[in-house]
């Protein structure tokens, strides 16, 4: 083969051995722990494999100690590690011996150069590379780096037919410095992109750009630095421009906007936009444009912070947004104000010693915010709270401190200014095998029942309560044979300083209850197959508790939370049933067993000996609560709540997953409360090709007898981007809206909307 001559090969090998064996010498000459790093990298490699193919002359001269390969197609390549491709020539430095090489130094060559060190490489005119000094130099050069460790790339991933994708960040500049071996850059007039296209979609330009590995404690490398005066271009055309220099994370690397465009009722003709600021891998901020043709301009700013180490030291989300609505809300009403907003903020930090500090602040303009611009949360029926909490634990000891508020006047709420607590659980009292445990509660409290101020109700609009209360329960587990007893006895003081009876001369109050529950654990193995066993497990347990003493009841007490809700009743039996299905085993070839839960179902429910003397109820409620996973590719999930006493139905909800194919995914759910709330639903997502989706869900109220909620949404994968074509459709409101969605294709965990319980990107 030409350009294999002995003395080629003899010279590559005898220069592999120099890697290895230079890494000593390089110390000698005061080399850094970058350079040892890029000595190391390439130390076992070399020892394995190493080829030098080339076309053309082999040159040495032992008196610069130069090696010189004449082009065209040299191909170095030392193992996995390094391999290099140049059209024009390649130089080797180092000292040579007898007509050998003995020790490398560096490295150059030029003419279309392709440099891979592992999974980073770089294509360019010219390059350098300094072993000695652990640096190299670049020109006219494309950089594609990514992440090592967890199996992942530099940029975020998803997944597509149930493959694992990656996608490597693309550094074009005219001049690329690299040192610390190969593990810090600087690249000037930079572009920046996941876009492999020779003109890339979408690109981030900067004056200067910096990169760094650092390595995480779990092993991974991660890529972060610097932008200098970046711009974001998208196709070619620049949109967003910063002036100063923005530090950032590659691997949460979120510069291309997010557009929605769409036709709704309620709005008319609209565009949202969300434009990344700081998209860092722990911060990421974006500026918010919203454009509304029936309510007017809308803008704000949207963050959401997390601890990425894998500790979730802190996390949080904050946004603040403003709309001048000139239009109407629904049933034709005008706006409270034409100057709407809302701001939200949640945080929520790990500072050491077992403390965990968490904020939330919601704040709306008016009520009606919600109904009209976040109809899906507004319907979730979430508070809008605004508290501040702290959490302190060690061991079996926790204290808390709350401060709750009221920052909507048109809210009604209970607010805690403050409210402290102090518990002590499970704590053995006996050096026994099986002791007696003792659990404490201490609270202290200010609270308020607040109600709406347009809202008047006499006397007990400004009600404040202080309260006071120590709660003790013991506990002692006693087992015997198969069977479980939890004897326990509880003991309560409450102090108040409002009752609902101003003449009531009484404030302290006492509750003494016990019982004891009995448990048993009964199973039975099936052999099923030569690899797999089945374990049916029933656990019945049942109760009793009994109300010894209790001088006030909740009929006297202003409701503030759980403790003034308490039940009146005397004596109740208890009981509960759990029925599971466990398979443990393994498949072919697999060297560990593995436990599955094929099916777990769970009915409690309680008695009364004597009637409630609030409503004569006999019967507590009956709940249930189902999880079925017979095989792969189908789920079953269902929770129930039963009233006996009225033959009621008071909850229920149902969801059935199935994936009969991977191109087909169906679901179906069932939700019903009281009877103000019934509906079933159903979802299909198929995929109609490699780069097609078509996902359609559907909402009927069996209450109005409506759609309330239809959706279809075709989604076509681009180069790094998805678009996505939707059709929102809500009979009962009387609202239909279409939309366009052109969003980074990392943004989609299943580009093609294959998994049905994944909540679609809004904004």
């Amino acid at each position: 083969m030409p350009g294999r001559e002995p003395l080629a090969v003899r010279c590559a090998l005898l220069g592999a051995a120099a890697l290895c064996l230079g890494l000593p010498f390089a110390r000698a000459q005061g080399l850094g722990p970058a350079g040892r790093r890029l000595g190391k990298l390439l130390e076992h490699e070399a020892r394995r494999e190493l080829l030098l193919e080339h076309g053309g002359e082999l040159e040495i001269d032992a008196a610069r100690g130069r090696v010189a390969v004449a082009g065209p197609g040299v191909h170095l390549r030392v193992g996995r590690a390094l391999e290099l491709f140049a059209e024009g020539g390649l130089v080797l430095w180092g000292r040579i011996e007898d007509g050998a090489l003995e020790g490398l130094r560096a490295v150059y060559a030029e003419g279309d150069v392709v440099l891979r060190l592992y999974d980073d490489s770089f294509v360019g005119e010219r390059a350098y590379v300094d072993l000695e000094r652990g640096r190299a130099s670049f020109r006219r050069v494309t950089l594609r780096a990514s992440e090592q460790g967890r199996g992942r790339a530099l940029w975020a991933r998803g997944r597509a037919a149930g493959r694992a994708r990656a996608a490597s960040l693309l550094v074009r500049a005219g001049a690329i410095e690299a040192s610390g071996g190969l593990s810090r850059f600087e690249a000037r007039d930079a572009e920046v992109s996941t876009c492999t296209f020779e003109r890339p979609h979408w690109a981030l330009r900067a004056a200067r750009l910096t990169l760094a590995r650092r390595e995480e404690p779990d092993g991974a490398q991660r890529v972060a630095g610097t932008v200098r005066a970046p711009t974001l271009e998208v196709l070619g055309t620049p949109l967003l421009s910063l002036p100063w220099t923005v530090p950032w994370d590659a691997d949460w690397l979120r510069w291309a906007p997010r557009i929605e465009l769409g036709q709704a009722r309620r709005f008319g003709p609209y565009v949202r936009t969300a434009w990344p600021i700081v998209p860092r891998r722990e911060l990421v901020v974006e500026a918010l444009a919203d454009g509304l043709w029936d309510r007017g301009p809308a803008g704000g700013l949207q963050g959401r912070w997390r601890d990425r180490s894998g500790h979730r030291r802190f996390e949080g989300d904050l946004l603040a947004w403003y709309v001048r609505d000139f239009g109407t809300d629904r049933f034709a009403q005008p706006p409270p104000r034409h100057d709407r907003a809302r701001i939200a903020l949640f945080h929520r930090s790990e500072i050491g010693a077992g403390l965990r500090p968490e904020i939330e602040l919601n704040w709306l303009s008016d009520e009606r915010v919600l109904s009209e611009f976040y109809e899906r949360e507004a319907k979730q029926g979430r508070e809008q709270t605004s508290a501040g909490y702290v959490l302190w634990r060690r061991d079996n000891r926790a204290a808390t401190a709350l401060v709750r508020g009221r920052l909507n006047d048109f809210q009604q709420q209970v607010e805690h200014l403050p409210r402290l607590r102090f518990d002590w659980i499970g704590q053995p009292l006996l050096p026994l095998r099986r002791p007696p445990y003792l659990e404490v509660s201490y609270r202290v409290s200010r609270s308020r029942q607040r109600y709406p101020d347009d809202v008047l109700v006499p006397g007990r609009l400004e009600t404040w309560v202080d309260r006071a209360d120590l709660d003790q329960v013991l506990r002692w587990p006693i087992g015997f044979g198969g069977l479980r007893l939890l004897p326990f006895a509880q003991a309560r003081v409450s102090g108040f300083s409002e009752l609902l009876d101003p003449a009531a001369g009484q404030r302290v109050g006492t509750r003494l209850r016990g019982g004891a529950v009995l448990t048993a654990d009964l199973w039975r193995d099936f052999e099923v197959g030569d690899r797999w066993r089945w374990r049916h497990v029933l656990t019945p347990s049942v109760g009793y508790e009994e109300l010894w003493y209790d001088d006030l009841g909740p009929e006297d007490l202003i409701p503030i939370d759980e403790i003034e809700q308490r039940t009146r009743y005397r004596r109740a039996i208890v009981w509960s049933v759990r029925n599971r299905l466990v398979a443990i085993g393994s498949e072919p070839g697999e060297k560990r067993w593995r436990r599955r839960d094929l099916f777990d179902l769970r009915l409690a429910g309680s008695w009364l000996p004597e009637p409630d003397p609030a409503d004569g109820r006999r019967w507590g409620r009956l709940r249930a609560r189902l999880r079925l996973d017979p095989f792969p590719g189908f789920a079953v999930r269902a929770r129930a709540v039963w009233d006996p006493e009225r033959g009621a139905r008071e909850r229920a909800s149902a969801t059935v997953a199935l994936r009969p194919h991977p191109d087909v995914s169906l679901a179906a759910s069932y939700f019903a409360f009281e009877k103000t709330n019934e509906a079933v639903g159903g979802s299909i997502a198929l995929r109609l090709g490699p780069r097609w989706g078509l996902t359609l869900s559907s909402q009927y109220d069996l209450v109005s007898g409506s759609f309330v909620s239809n959706r279809v949404a075709l989604r076509r994968t681009l180069h790094r981007f998805v678009l996505e074509l939707a059709v929102d459709a809500d009979f009962g409101e009387n609202d239909v809206r279409f939309s366009v969605n052109f969003n980074p294709l990392e943004l989609f965990e299943d580009p093609l909307g294959q998994d049905p319980w994944k909540r679609r990107t809004v904004f």
